[in-house]
């Protein structure tokens, strides 16, 4: 992705340096989506009696 970004700066392609671009809103929503995951994994508590996964 890095890379690519590079290489599309280095030769002037906007329509490189966007792909390079979607790759790293893929990325970030692949994180976040690892993240609720997480979260959603985490045991009950007083607070909530149900874990997190249905927060």
């Amino acid at each position: 992705m890095i890379g690519e970004a590079v290489g599309g700066y280095l030769a002037n392609s906007i329509a490189v340096m966007s792909d390079a671009a979607h790759l790293l809103s893929d990325l970030t929503s692949f994180i976040v989506s690892l993240v609720a995951i997480l979260i959603g994994m985490q045991p009950a508590s007083k607070k909530m009696s149900f874990g997190y996964h249905r927060a």
